[in-house]
């Protein structure tokens, strides 16, 4: 019976936590190793996590210093001696079934990374989106051939987020594949990493997680203040990993320039946090706003759908105070 390890970085996470752990103990398979990290949180959250601990003995409790989730993931891979890994969040619900289906499909077919649906609710509205691709197996190489067929076009989103995915922990031992220093997108470097030893992968359709995005209010709350360089580190990994897998083409660097530019737009939008300790002003949007231009001109093939749009025409001429006054008027609440 296979054990599978199930990571989760816990930053301040008192109104969620409690259900993303029940989802976790609340498993039908068993034959689990429960790695809860602690990041420094400061919502006393550190008392729930010790009492579950005492509560269950699966879960392990590893305490740091705030440092991320990527550095709190590294801690807990090093104590980690599951035969497969599961990077769960702390504000989303595993289905009850999922530990078992992830581990039966790890082992029969073997396969390198497993990929599965999940159901994506908004909390506020309480609307679901179901996100599913049929089963099929495909291969590393096709993956590392195309980059965007497996972003943009891939329901299943092989290369994305963690929280859809089981990993083998052999492939992560023996390549040292560890999350990068990054504050923002760190799952998605961590998976271009891993997919570089790949063979085998294997889509099922099954949603075994349910995913709560944030808006942005939460984004207010959580991104980092450096959120723009963060994003803007993660487009250098993306172009670097395009060159790497021979498949720089100008429909790839389209599409790393759209998901760029909305990033990087939600980093201007965050100038405008209704906190006053954390509103910028205007001088920090301009100069975020440098960052963003900067970058995709040497991300190049820009759409239409940007170099069309109001606000890259503004920043374009260098007319910083009308743009800021459009996207201060786009983040009211």
């Amino acid at each position: 019976m296979s054990l599978l390890t199930i990571i989760m970085p816990v930053y301040n996470a008192q109104d969620t936590l409690p259900a993303a752990l029940n989802g976790v103990l609340n498993q039908t398979y068993k034959n689990l190793e429960i790695l809860l990290v602690n990041d420094g949180s400061t919502d006393g959250i550190g008392q729930l996590l010790k009492r579950m601990s005492e509560q269950d003995e699966r879960i392990q409790v590893i305490t740091q210093k705030h440092a991320g989730s990527a550095s709190a993931r590294n801690a807990a891979l090093q104590l980690a001696t599951g035969s497969f890994v599961y990077f769960a969040d702390a504000d989303d619900i595993m289905a009850p079934e999922a530990a078992r289906i992830m581990v039966e499909r790890m082992v029969n077919p073997g396969t390198d990374l497993l990929t599965f649906g999940y159901r994506e609710i908004n909390r506020r509205t309480g609307a679901v989106k179901e996100v599913t691709a049929p089963e099929g197996r495909f291969s590393g190489e096709q993956v590392r051939s195309d980059y965007t067929k497996w972003t943009a076009d891939s329901p299943c989103k092989v290369l994305g987020s963690c929280w859809n995915k089981c990993f083998r922990m052999d492939l992560i031992k023996e390549y040292g594949v560890v999350f990068p220093d990054l504050k923002r997108n760190e799952e998605e470097v961590f998976i271009m990493r891993y997919i570089e030893h790949v063979q085998d992968i294997y889509n099922i359709p099954n949603m075994l997680y349910d995913f709560y995005p944030i808006g942005l209010r939460q984004a207010w709350e959580r991104l980092p203040d450096n959120f723009c360089e963060e994003v803007d580190k993660f487009r250098k990994e993306r172009l670097a990993y395009a060159r790497k897998w021979y498949c720089d083409t100008p429909k790839t660097r389209e599409f790393i320039a759209r998901e760029y530019w909305g990033k990087m737009i939600l980093g201007l939008r965050l100038c405008f946090n209704p906190d006053p300790k954390k509103k910028k002003k205007y001088g920090e949007f301009a100069r975020r706003s440098k960052i963003l231009m900067r970058g995709l001109d040497s991300i190049g093939n820009v759409p239409a759908s940007i170099t069309g749009s109001n606000i890259y025409k503004l920043l374009k001429k260098g007319i910083t105070p009308v743009a800021w006054l459009l996207i201060k008027r786009s983040s009211r609440r």
